[in-house]
């Protein structure tokens, strides 16, 4: 059964290990889609605001140049008149000198300047317009579709889309008309307010999109080095986890095998066993049925105090002391059980926790019939000493009458002795004796 939960718990421990692990590459996974979707939208709002600033820089020249009534500027074959200005009676005029000149509107202006330098200046605005001036200046289909929104009241439209195969990012603007349009404009009917077309900024995405790429490369090898980091740290940890659940499921299978022994031990034997803590509380007890002072659910959780009488508490604080020390002590005493005495021997033994005294294991015997005995023996060497007394005593008034006699029987010859002595001398013939 230990063998089974060992294996299960070292399973559990890997299958957590493996969600975890899931986890976490979905979190880092997450994070770094996110940060993808955050390059992309930076991306987009940098075309957005390099196309706004094209705009609004081709706007603010347009004004300029609008506020002036256009520009005069000598004729050569970059810069002819505009076929398209033709019904304004002053495009052209001749300098006192002899120099030509002719009007430039702003939309010419600004067409010429995208013409020659948009290389150094970046994109500039496109003019469009549902009744263009110029045929060049007609909208494509994208254009088309917003200057048709601008009717219907927006304000901007913008859209990542293609030209020609590349990726451009177009922007466009109502145009409306001011009161410096209708020199140009007012044969077309505009009034002032009116939407007389749109100016288009298409920015090119290829630049854009080479950082946006090389931000995602340097994010991802971030990122992955992030999560090898992590899984790695994670993987270590869980393999040091599962060697500590090992180990600690090993110690765990052996110290069931040493309590399974124990209790086999115990539970074998015909004395009661007691467990107590540091306290003196009572943790467990086995002995066959009958043979407890209490039943175990009296006592158990108590302490020895509050269960035992006081004398036999003050038997055991005396040898504590002892088995604090680690060494083992015992001591004898008596409950009237049943209105009998009996009489119990008690043997204990300290147990330790990391050299911390945890409490002690009593094994506690009757002695009663053991007692009896001793207590005839005692009584028995107690009439003996008696009988031996009174024996003595007799054997010395019979020898001090033998002496008597023999000392009395002495004192007669010695008298016999001089009666003799006295005979003869007065020459008579004694009796023989």
């Amino acid at each position: 059964m230990q063998a089974k939960e060992k294996v299960f718990s070292v399973m559990r421990i890997k299958r957590h290990v493996v969600l975890i692990a899931i986890v976490w590459t979905m979190v880092m996974l997450g994070i770094f889609l996110w940060r993808v979707q955050q390059i992309r939208a930076n991306t987009m709002e940098l075309a957005r605001s390099e196309a706004r600033a094209a705009f609004d820089r081709d706007q603010a020249f347009r004004f300029w140049a609008t506020t002036h009534g256009g520009v005069y500027v000598p004729i050569d074959e970059n810069t002819p008149p505009s076929l398209y200005l033709a019904h304004i009676p002053e495009r052209d005029f001749v300098s006192p000198n002899g120099t030509e000149f002719t009007l430039m509107n702003p939309a010419y202006i600004v067409r010429q300047l995208n013409d020659d330098f948009t290389g150094l200046y970046g994109p500039m605005g496109h003019i469009t317009s549902l009744k263009p001036l110029r045929p060049e200046n007609a909208p494509d289909a994208w254009e088309e579709d917003a200057l048709m929104r601008f009717e219907q009241g927006e304000l901007e439209v913008s859209e990542l889309t293609e030209i020609d195969g590349t990726p451009y990012f177009r922007l466009i603007q109502p145009m409306l008309t001011q009161e410096g349009c209708l020199k140009c404009h007012a044969h077309q009917d505009y009034q002032v307010g009116d939407v007389r077309g749109g100016v288009s900024v298409s920015l090119s995405m290829e630049t854009l999109f080479e950082s946006q790429e090389q931000k995602k490369y340097a994010n991802a090898w971030q990122y992955f080095l992030i999560w090898s980091i992590g899984l790695i740290v994670f993987l270590l940890a869980s393999k040091q986890l599962i060697n500590s659940e090992k180990a600690r499921a090993f110690v765990a299978f052996e110290l069931h095998r040493s309590e399974e022994k124990t209790r086999g031990i115990i539970e074998a034997m015909d004395d009661p066993v007691f467990v107590l803590d540091e306290e003196n509380r009572f943790v467990s007890a086995n002995a066959p049925s009958g043979m407890l002072y209490l039943h175990p659910d009296e006592f158990i959780g108590k302490t020895h105090a509050e269960v035992m009488p006081a004398s036999i508490n003050q038997q055991l604080s005396a040898v504590l002391p002892l088995l604090k020390e680690g060494k083992a002590a015992s001591y004898e005493y008596s409950l009237e059980i049943h209105e009998k005495t009996r009489w119990y021997s008690n043997k204990l033994s300290a147990f330790f926790e990391d050299d911390e005294y945890k409490g002690f294991v009593s094994v506690v015997r009757e002695i009663t019939e053991r007692k009896k005995a001793e207590l005839e023996l005692e009584q028995d060497n107690l009439d003996l000493n008696e009988q031996v007394e009174e024996g003595t005593e007799v054997f010395g008034k019979t020898m001090l009458a033998v002496a008597g006699r023999e000392v009395r029987m002495a004192e007669l010859k010695e008298v016999i002795s001089k009666l003799r002595t006295q005979l003869e001398e007065a020459g008579q013939v004694p009796v023989a004796d």
